[in-house]
This record gives structure tokens, sequence and C-alpha cells, in this order.
């Protein structure tokens, strides 16, 4: 039970990351 919220804060972490990529993805492809 106590790695129930390791999952939930990897996959928020995980959620962040991929928000920081998009954003990245979008700029270079304005740049682009």
């Amino acid at each position: 039970m106590g790695s129930i919220p390791i999952i939930m804060v990897n996959k928020n972490e995980l959620y962040k990351n991929n928000i920081a990529s998009l954003a990245e993805n979008r700029g270079m492809t304005a740049s682009s």
C-alpha cells in the first residue's frame, strides 16, 4: 500500500514531463 503514493507521484512527474515535452515540440514546430 505504501507504494501507491509513489506511483501517483511518478505518474504526476511523467504527466508534467509529457506536458513540457509537448510544449517544447510545439515551440520547435512553431520556430520551424
